[in-house]
């Protein structure tokens, strides 16, 4: 949000950028013999040949960013429901201003080779990796306020004006909630399946995530009763980061002849 920009609203101001992306299973399908899914790269034979092998790569770059420059704003929760003030919430439980940075990335494949040849290798080299990178910047010069009590500011409690105790009064409050958070759910198998005569079966098979999350404020911050909330690494709801990371390689050896998994041909 560019210099000299001024933002006020009557509820809740959320100010957000996501980056998602999603590479599932190829072709799922819950009757899969393999017990996975469909195969990203398949590679079977049964002639004589000097040997198989399967290069997969995968790359995916995130790069989320909020920017506040020379900004000011002026923003408030929306009102507390009668469900709401039931279970005991006031107005300043509610968030009045959301600023957030999310990124989520999904990707998972399946390598496979299978030959009953008499090859001189089979080998697999798989590679998934993702780079999460997740800022939030609040240049010095900003000014984020959430709520204030109008008209009874000195004389008149908040409590009071939420249960309805005090008439024509323009009620105002929240919190401001900072969050900058990156999640990913990885997935890779490597499967190299022969029964033939063969020199050397392998696989590498690297699954990483990169993730930066950063939360750097340098503004004013206020609010009338609320909290200030400033997270990196969690969401807007204080819920910490989930990140599953998994690389799995079999290497199944039907043949006649011992074989070799080490060195790499």
């Amino acid at each position: 949000i560019d210099d000299g920009t001024t933002i006020t609203s009557s509820e809740t101001t959320v100010i957000r950028a996501e980056n998602k992306t999603i590479k599932d299973w190829l072709n799922a399908k819950e009757d899969s013999s393999v017990g996975y899914k469909d195969y990203n790269s398949l590679s079977a034979g049964a002639s004589a040949v000097d040997g198989t092998g399967i290069v997969n790569e995968t790359t995916i770059t995130h790069t989320t960013d909020v920017n506040i420059g020379k900004v000011t704003i002026n923003a408030n929760a929306a009102p507390v429901t009668d469900a709401e003030q039931a279970q005991g919430v006031s107005l300043d439980d509610k968030t009045a201003l959301e600023l957030s940075a999310y990124s989520n990335v999904v990707s998972k494949d399946y390598q496979y080779i299978g030959s009953g040849a008499a090859i001189e290798a089979a080998y697999i080299d798989n590679s998934n990796v993702a780079t999460s990178t997740t800022n939030i910047t609040i240049s010095d010069d900003a000014k984020l306020n959430a709520g204030e009590v109008a008209g009874a500011k000195e004389t008149t409690s908040k409590s009071a004006v939420v249960a309805g105790e005090v008439a024509n009064v323009d009620v105002k409050g929240g919190k401001i909630v900072i969050s900058a958070s990156n999640e990913a759910d990885m997935y890779s198998k490597t499967y190299v399946d022969v029964w033939g005569a063969v020199n050397y079966a392998g696989s590498n098979n690297d699954v990483t995530f990169n993730s930066i999350a950063k939360t750097n404020v340098a503004g004013d911050l206020e609010t009338a009763n609320g909290d200030i909330l400033i997270t990196s690494g969690r969401d807007v709801e204080g819920n910490i980061s989930d990140m599953h990371l998994t690389a799995e390689s079999d290497i199944l050896n039907g043949s006649i002849i011992p074989i070799s998994t080490y060195p790499k041909p």
